[in-house]
């Protein structure tokens, strides 16, 4: 699910791939295609706007020398009375003037509860990007690339959040992104199997 109709697109690596093509189909006029060579891709501004309430599907083509290695998923444009109520319940919090951090991970339980898993990514990776050090910042992030199966990306910012948490001695994050990391390990390990 999102709110942004025009969503950052990512996906997990396939090993040996040389690039993807991205199919997003839809309701017209929504039916587009590139060929990129990373896992990620802004919604392309040249391109119509996914409409609330509908639902799109994104094919990922992995070509890796002469073969094709199709994935596809869904996204649910969220209704506009769900996205206001979303909004309303983000300026609330905004008016509590808590620290950055602490709006950032309540913004994201937000986001996560909704299932707007694109949200909550651009949340905390603003956060990151704004210099914290905050541990559970790194984990909640890593976390929610697992759901999205970005297990590299997870990985990294888990391997941040440890760092972290073992730097301001903090057993309790440092217990939960050990956890993370594990699942985000094994995850990737049996991805990679699947795909060779």
């Amino acid at each position: 699910m999102s709110i942004n109709p025009r969503p950052m697109l990512s996906w997990a690596t396939t090993p040996g791939a040389s690039s993807y093509i991205v199919q997003v189909q839809g309701i017209a006029p929504v039916n587009w295609e590139r060929e990129v060579q990373n896992t990620q891709l802004a919604y392309p501004k040249d391109q119509p706007v996914m409409q609330p309430g509908n639902v799109y599907t994104i094919n990922i083509i992995a070509k890796r020398g002469d073969k094709f290695i199709p994935s596809s998923t869904f996204v649910l444009l969220v209704p506009e009375d769900r996205a206001r109520q979303v909004a309303t319940t983000i300026e609330r919090l905004e008016s509590l003037k808590q620290s950055p951090d602490e709006q950032a991970i309540d913004t994201d339980a937000v986001y996560n509860a909704q299932g707007l898993l694109d949200e909550s990514i651009a949340v905390l990776s603003a956060r990151i990007k704004a210099g914290s050090q905050n541990p559970a910042i790194y984990r909640l992030l890593g976390e929610r690339y697992l759901q999205g199966d970005a297990f590299s990306a997870a990985s990294s910012a888990l391997a941040n959040a440890i760092a972290l948490a073992q730097k301001v001695n903090n057993a309790d994050e440092l217990a939960k992104a050990e956890v993370e990391a594990k699942i985000a390990a094994q995850a990737q390990a049996k991805v990679y199997h699947q795909r060779e």
